[in-house]
């Protein structure tokens, strides 16, 4: 689940934790480097056309009209140039640039007309709104001082007094920056809940397909079940009246392989579908990996090593050894050649986590996240369920587990909280 948003600093990082991408404005919507190339340019073309506009209406005694004429030109001439420049090659942070030129576009205005600052604040304002939109939290905040300095300059070189100078910082930076904090802190607030809402659906989605998955399988593992034991027992007894036959014995071995295959399929869609709740009880770990390595005997050529703290798990036991063999069986599966299965084991902050990694052919990431789907297999003869029942599984013990791969074989991954008490290392 996503956890509320909490502070990041102006590069966006800790964003992660939003179940985002970090420069993400919105999931699957516009992105902050985007929203600041966009803000940025129709702010310097609208802004500047504006202050062209204000720029004919009477200003103050010692006001520069032409200068405040140029100002406005500058800042129509920016905004095109800023939206064609090459934005996909710059970090996030890079685009901060471009709210220092605006507050000194601001300043310069200000500075042509010689006005006390309170005029044209709301142009401050509006870089601040930008600002929050497109950075992450405490980024206003990062540039209080050049907008001070953006403020303290135009006043005090227009001849303005300290005390009208210090009046009006009081008023505008204030402003700007709760302006700014406040927009970024609605942005991560509408990313955070538009995430909540992905995951929920995608849960839900996730829920009623395993929902219409299960009851197919329950049927057909029923009624695959009857008709493969009267198939194996007819088997058997041809068997036992062909006698020495080579020929015939090729064929019923190749139905007996066959046959073995299907049994297999009707368990798995049987256990998948079973889907019962756990029977916790606290279990040693190290004690169910041996487990399942003696249910899913080594094929030749594969090396295991093992590397298991001595921990314990609440659990079911017979669920986390179905678990792990599954996990290694996949393994086996990868390495048709031989190779090396490793499993580890650790804990860490009341979760212990279950690596199994071996060295096969590996996967692309486009196939392992759709790995734990029902019925999803890159194997000639595979179900599809082995990896769809350790999901199960681990879901119902409240963990998690995922699949990744790697340069060299893949890596399965499973997460599950620990016992409050761990076995005493010997």
């Amino acid at each position: 689940m996503p956890v509320a948003p909490g502070p990041v600093d102006a590069g966006g990082a800790g964003n992660e934790e939003l179940g985002v991408a970090p420069n993400m404005l919105l999931s699957g919507g516009l992105d902050r480097l985007t929203a600041a190339r966009v803000i940025a340019s129709v702010y310097f073309v609208c802004g500047g056309a504006v202050a062209a506009i204000v720029a004919f209406v009477p200003q103050p005694p010692g006001s520069n009209l032409p200068a405040m004429i140029g100002v406005c030109m500058c800042g129509v001439v920016l905004g095109p140039i800023i939206w064609f420049l090459p934005w996909g090659r710059w970090p996030l942070r890079a685009s901060l640039v471009l709210a220092v030129l605006a507050i000194g576009f601001v300043s310069g205005f200000d500075a042509a007309s010689a006005t006390d600052g309170f005029r044209y604040g709301l142009f401050d304002v509006v870089v601040f709104s930008w600002v929050g939109l497109s950075q992450a939290r405490g980024t206003s905040i990062a540039l209080t001082p050049v907008l001070v300095g953006g403020y303290l300059g135009p006043l005090l070189a227009a001849g303005h007094g300290w005390d009208t100078a210090t009046s009006s910082v009081l008023y505008a930076i204030p402003s700007c920056v709760v302006t700014g904090e406040s927009v970024a802190w609605v942005a991560d607030r509408l990313r955070w809940t538009h995430s909540e809402l992905v995951s929920t659906s995608a849960a839900l989605v996730r829920s009623e397909r395993l929902s219409a998955v299960g009851e197919m399988a329950t049927v057909i593992g029923h009624e695959l079940r009857n008709p493969l034991g009267a198939i194996t027992n007819a088997h058997y007894l041809m068997r036992q009246s062909v006698g020495q036959n080579p020929v015939a014995d090729r064929y019923l071995s190749l139905a007996e392989r066959e046959v073995t295959r299907a049994v297999h399929l009707a368990e798995d869609l049987s256990t998948f579908a079973r889907g019962s709740p756990p029977s916790m009880t606290s279990v040693d770990l190290r004690a169910v990996v041996d487990e399942a390595l003696l249910t899913s005997p080594t094929p030749p050529g594969v090396e295991v090593s093992i590397d298991v703290a001595p921990l314990r798990l609440t659990a079911d036991r017979a669920q986390l050894v179905q678990i792990i063999c599954n996990l290694v069986e996949n393994a086996y599966q990868a390495m048709p050649n031989g190779g090396t299965l490793h499993i580890s084991a650790s804990g860490s902050e009341g979760t212990a986590v279950i690596t199994v990694r071996d060295s096969g052919q590996g996967l692309d990431s486009s196939t392992a996240g759709r790995a734990f789907e029902p019925f999803v297999t890159t194997k000639a003869d595979g179900s599809g369920l082995g990896l769809a029942i350790v999901r199960r599984l681990v879901d119902a013990h409240g963990g998690e587990v995922s699949l990744r791969g790697e340069d060299v074989g893949a890596l399965a991954t499973v997460r599950l909280p620990m016992a409050d008490e761990t076995v005493s290392a010997r």
